[in-house]
């Protein structure tokens, strides 16, 4: 080749590939032809890279070693190793991040992608070890933000994944998802602090701030605030654990609040006490530990290890006590039990009740209104001591075995 000295390169070689500022290869630089017009080559005293523009309009490659955008229109790829296929008004920033399909979405953050989406974006969170490696596939509105990691979103309306690694949306609306392995499925308007939990097929719920482990599915407008570990709420509406390892089961406006503790059906039940149950009816309360409510409404347990089946406005007051249905019945006594009936008292310990209006006098005993006995036997012959029997010669006194 002839010398260039004193040549000027645009009148004489036209077609030479030189440095676009005529400097010296000493970092990257960009190659023009003679003329002066950019070329999409980049070379550097270590490596050379390449941006591709193949159809399409308006698109833009800039700055990106190894960029391609293919279709489409309107679009830009300035990460290294990105590209922009068949999209509109879309934009690749991060190192090999890629859009395909859609319109009007843009990635900042590196190796992440957004599929067939519309109004769209991964952005940017300059903290090592976070904001790469996210997807979003389909939707409208989708946003995974600041301080993520390895997030993904699937369909869906104005979805969000704002703090945390490993979270996901799927489906849904307005849903956000901030903690780590966090995952929320077709819900609508919730939110999860929470890390490693679920909510499903839930509007309008919430998980609060450090809870780990929890759930929440179906249903609507439940709350699992902070600090709570498995837990969970499946069913119903508007309920709360405040407990760790506590569960709320197809029942609605109801709470619980001890741990190891569960509410299953029914509504307006409150369970406070460790290890304990309200299984169905209507505001009934435990509020001891180690028992529970079997149903009804408006039944109360204030004492450890009571009960109370079922029944209306029945109270569980002493130690081992229990009620086990009627109306308006309390069992007072340690270890008393009514056994139905209405306006009963049970006040005497290890006293038994049963009928109307009865208050126990005696511990020990049982007490009703009358006792019908039917079939006694008309001789003592093999009875034990204690046994009743009636004396047909004796005009059928009724007698007892000493």
């Amino acid at each position: 080749m002839a010398s260039l000295a004193n040549v000027t390169p645009g009148a004489s070689y036209p077609g030479l590939i030189k440095t676009i500022d005529n400097s010296a290869v000493t970092s990257e630089s960009q190659l023009s032809d003679g003329c002066g017009n950019a070329l999409s080559i980049y070379v550097s005293p270590d490596y050379l890279k390449t941006t591709q523009l193949i159809g399409g309009c308006s698109n833009t490659v800039t700055n990106g070693c190894y960029a391609t955008v293919l279709n489409g229109c309107l679009n830009c790829a300035t990460g290294c190793f990105s590209s922009i296929i068949g999209s509109s008004n879309s934009c690749s920033l991060g190192a090999f991040s890629h859009v395909i399909g859609g319109s009007n979405n843009c990635i900042i953050s590196s190796h992440s992608g957004i599929f067939n989406s519309y109004l769209s974006g991964i952005t940017r969170f300059e903290q090592a070890g976070y904001n790469n490696g996210h997807t979003i596939i389909g939707g409208r509105g989708n946003c995974i933000g600041d301080a993520c990691c390895l997030g993904v979103i699937v369909g869906g309306l104005n979805n969000c994944i704002t703090i945390g690694r490993r979270g996901m949306v799927l489906g849904g609306t307005s849903n956000t998802s901030a903690g780590d392995g966090a995952t929320l499925i077709a819900s609508g308007s919730s939110l999860t602090n929470a890390s490693s939990s679920l909510i499903f097929a839930s509007a309008n719920s919430y998980m609060g701030c450090f809870a780990q482990n929890v759930t929440i599915g179906a249903g609507n407008c439940h709350c699992i605030p902070n600090n709570i570990s498995y837990g969970s709420i499946i069913g119903g509406g508007f309920s709360t654990i405040t407990a760790n390892n506590s569960g709320i089961f197809q029942s609605s406006l109801s709470t619980v609040s001890g741990a190891y503790s569960v509410s299953v059906g029914g509504k307006c039940n409150v369970t406070c006490g460790c290890s304990s149950s309200v299984l169905g009816g209507s505001n009934n309360t435990v509020a001891s530990v180690f028992s529970s409510v079997g149903g009804g409404q408006s039944n109360c347990v204030s004492a450890p290890h009571s009960s109370i089946g079922g029944g209306c406005l029945n109270r569980a007051v002493g130690s081992f006590s229990s009620v086990v249905g009627g109306v308006n019945n309390c069992a007072i006594g340690a270890y008393s039990t009514i056994f139905g009936g209405q306006l009963n008292s049970a006040t005497c310990a290890n006293s038994a009740v049963f009928g109307c209006g009865i208050t126990s006098s005696m511990s020990c005993a049982f007490h009703t209104n009358r006792i019908v006995v039917t079939q006694l036997p008309s001789s003592s012959a093999g009875l034990p001591s204690g046994a009743m029997w009636y004396d047909p010669a004796a005009g059928n006194v009724v007698k007892y075995v000493p």
